[in-house]
């Protein structure tokens, strides 16, 4: 798992290349656990991180606009971040890199759809949105300029960079109405930057349509060698954030990994998780949310102490309470 997580680490590592990483979550919206929204598991964990239909996860398309409207694919915007270097030695970074580091934006997408008068979570979607005219759009490399981005040098190189970057993540699961995915972060936890997996939760609500996310830290480093659940990252509460959230992603600098003006793969780091509502770490969470893989039983279990958790978060019942 070491190579695998060092791998997928360059998803967050940032240099003249910002590809940070943007988690979600949730506000009132309560997890579904009614009987056979998850009785019925769509996909089967895969062994290793990959990209397409077959994951879940697939990268977004160019041209298509970061923002939730009616479409056959990614209907629903969960997340639209733009970093800003904020904490730290931000005086060490010099102008180019302030100005790239903050031209795109990571977009996260769902597809949602109805079927048989209940709605499911199809697939999620990745991209690097940019801004044309007015509206935040999913720009490649390839595609950028007949879209009329406007890039020049330096941004087309940045852009070209993030792509790289952009390992897919590793799916722990994924049923009709719920995916839970790993990343690795690089972290910024008191004042160090550190390796942390970052596991994605999201969901839709059956009846609503509704999507969602939670996010939280696991600790590989602490992990004992054959333990059954990663460690949970404690410095850190789990992050709630509804859909349609357009934030700042709060960058640490950590000027010591800047020579010459250039900052290495380990220079810029998260501050925090996205979202303003916390969740904070109970005996229940800590035992159900570090799972290295999940069955029926073992995600019920997770769902139901993070349920109850939300509802006392927000000082709202569930939905399906």
């Amino acid at each position: 798992m070491k190579s695998n997580s060092h791998r997928q680490a360059r998803l967050f590592q940032v240099g003249l290349a910002f590809a940070v990483w943007c988690g979600l979550v949730v506000g009132t919206l309560g997890l579904v656990l009614i009987a056979g929204s998850h009785s019925a598991f769509a996909k089967q964990p895969l062994a290793k991180p990959a990209w397409g239909v077959d994951s879940g996860v697939v990268r977004l398309p160019a041209g298509l606009v970061a923002q939730s409207m009616p479409r056959d694919r990614f209907n629903q915007l969960l997340f639209l971040g733009t970093p800003k270097l904020s904490h730290g030695d931000v005086d060490d970074v010099i102008e180019t890199v302030r100005q790239n580091s903050s031209l795109f934006g990571l977009a996260i997408m769902a597809t949602v759809v109805q079927q048989d008068g209940k709605y499911q979570l199809r697939e999620v979607g990745l991209g690097h949105s940019y801004m044309i005219g007015k509206r935040p759009t999913i720009v490649t490399s390839e595609k950028a300029d007949s879209l009329g981005a406007d890039l020049g040098m330096i941004a087309s190189r940045v852009l070209a960079k993030n792509e790289s970057m952009m390992d897919p993540p590793m799916v722990v699961i994924q049923t009709t109405s719920l995916i839970v995915f790993d990343v690795t972060a690089l972290m910024a936890i008191n004042g160090q930057h550190v390796d942390r997996r970052m596991r994605h939760l999201i969901w839709t609500h059956p009846t609503t349509g509704r999507t969602a996310t939670a996010v939280w830290l696991l600790n590989e480093e602490i992990t004992p060698p054959g333990a059954k659940q990663w460690a949970i990252e404690s410095a850190m509460p789990i992050h709630l954030i509804p859909a349609d959230t357009v934030e700042d992603r709060a960058i640490h600098v950590d000027g010591d990994e800047i020579s010459w003006s250039i900052p290495s793969d380990r220079a810029f780091a998260l501050q925090r998780l996205p979202g303003k509502t916390q969740v904070s770490w109970s005996p229940a969470l800590r035992e159900h949310l570090g799972n290295r893989a999940f069955d029926e039983a073992s995600l019920g279990r997770m769902l139901e102490a993070i349920n109850d958790a939300i509802a006392s978060a927000t000082g709202s019942e569930t939905q399906n309470r």
